[in-house]
């Protein structure tokens, strides 16, 4: 007789303990993911044509309702269901939280390699400013200053051509942007007859 008194007394206790998780969890939920604060009022600031704001009136009442369920579950005494219940619930808030993780990351990494690409082009951009200051040149448009003997500003006009097409030939051999058997096409028509 004691042992049977000891179960039903544990199996109490843990029933009890199950419906105590329940409410808190439930509580914990309500009070983290109202819309008059926290991570809902900032969805309802920044997001609001996101799904998740349009459909915070379906899964707010199911994130709440879902911890209820099992502690009504338990008080009915249906005490394996209501765990396996909260068993579903805990796994199912592991993979959304795993989801999210990783969706961040897989974000943050891309807006990484945006700015490390961003950072290389104007890298390539100052060079190329600074090179072009390097190369005198005597005329500007049809304005030529007679400070510089005639010659220093012809050459200094065609070396700046041809420093200008030198770099960007480096640029496209370091940058690799053709391979062979790529096409290139220009603004010139072409056939194949």
């Amino acid at each position: 007789m004691a042992a049977t008194r000891e179960i039903n007394y544990s199996d109490t206790l843990s029933k009890l303990a199950l419906m105590v998780q329940g409410m808190a969890i439930s509580l914990c939920i309500a009070k983290t993911l109202r819309f008059s604060g926290g991570i809902v009022a900032h969805l309802l600031k920044y997001h609001q044509s996101d799904l998740l704001t349009r459909l915070r009136f379906a899964w707010y009442p199911l994130a709440v309702g879902l911890p209820l369920f099992a502690v009504v579950l338990a008080a009915l005494g249906y005490y394996y269901s209501a765990l396996e219940v909260r068993n579903l619930i805990r796994m199912t808030a592991l993979l959304l939280m795993s989801v999210m993780i990783l969706n961040h990351l897989a974000l943050r990494r891309l807006t990484l390699a945006r700015r490390k690409i961003a950072l290389k082009e104007a890298r390539q951009k100052r060079q190329l400013e600074f090179f072009w200051r390097l190369i005198p040149s005597g005329c500007s448009g049809q304005n030529c200053n007679g400070s510089s003997p005639h010659w220093v500003r012809v050459s200094g006009s065609g070396l700046q051509e041809i420093v200008a097409n030198f770099i960007c030939g480096l640029i496209v051999l370091f940058k690799r942007a053709f391979r062979v058997g790529d096409t290139v096409t220009t603004g010139i028509p072409w056939c194949t007859d």
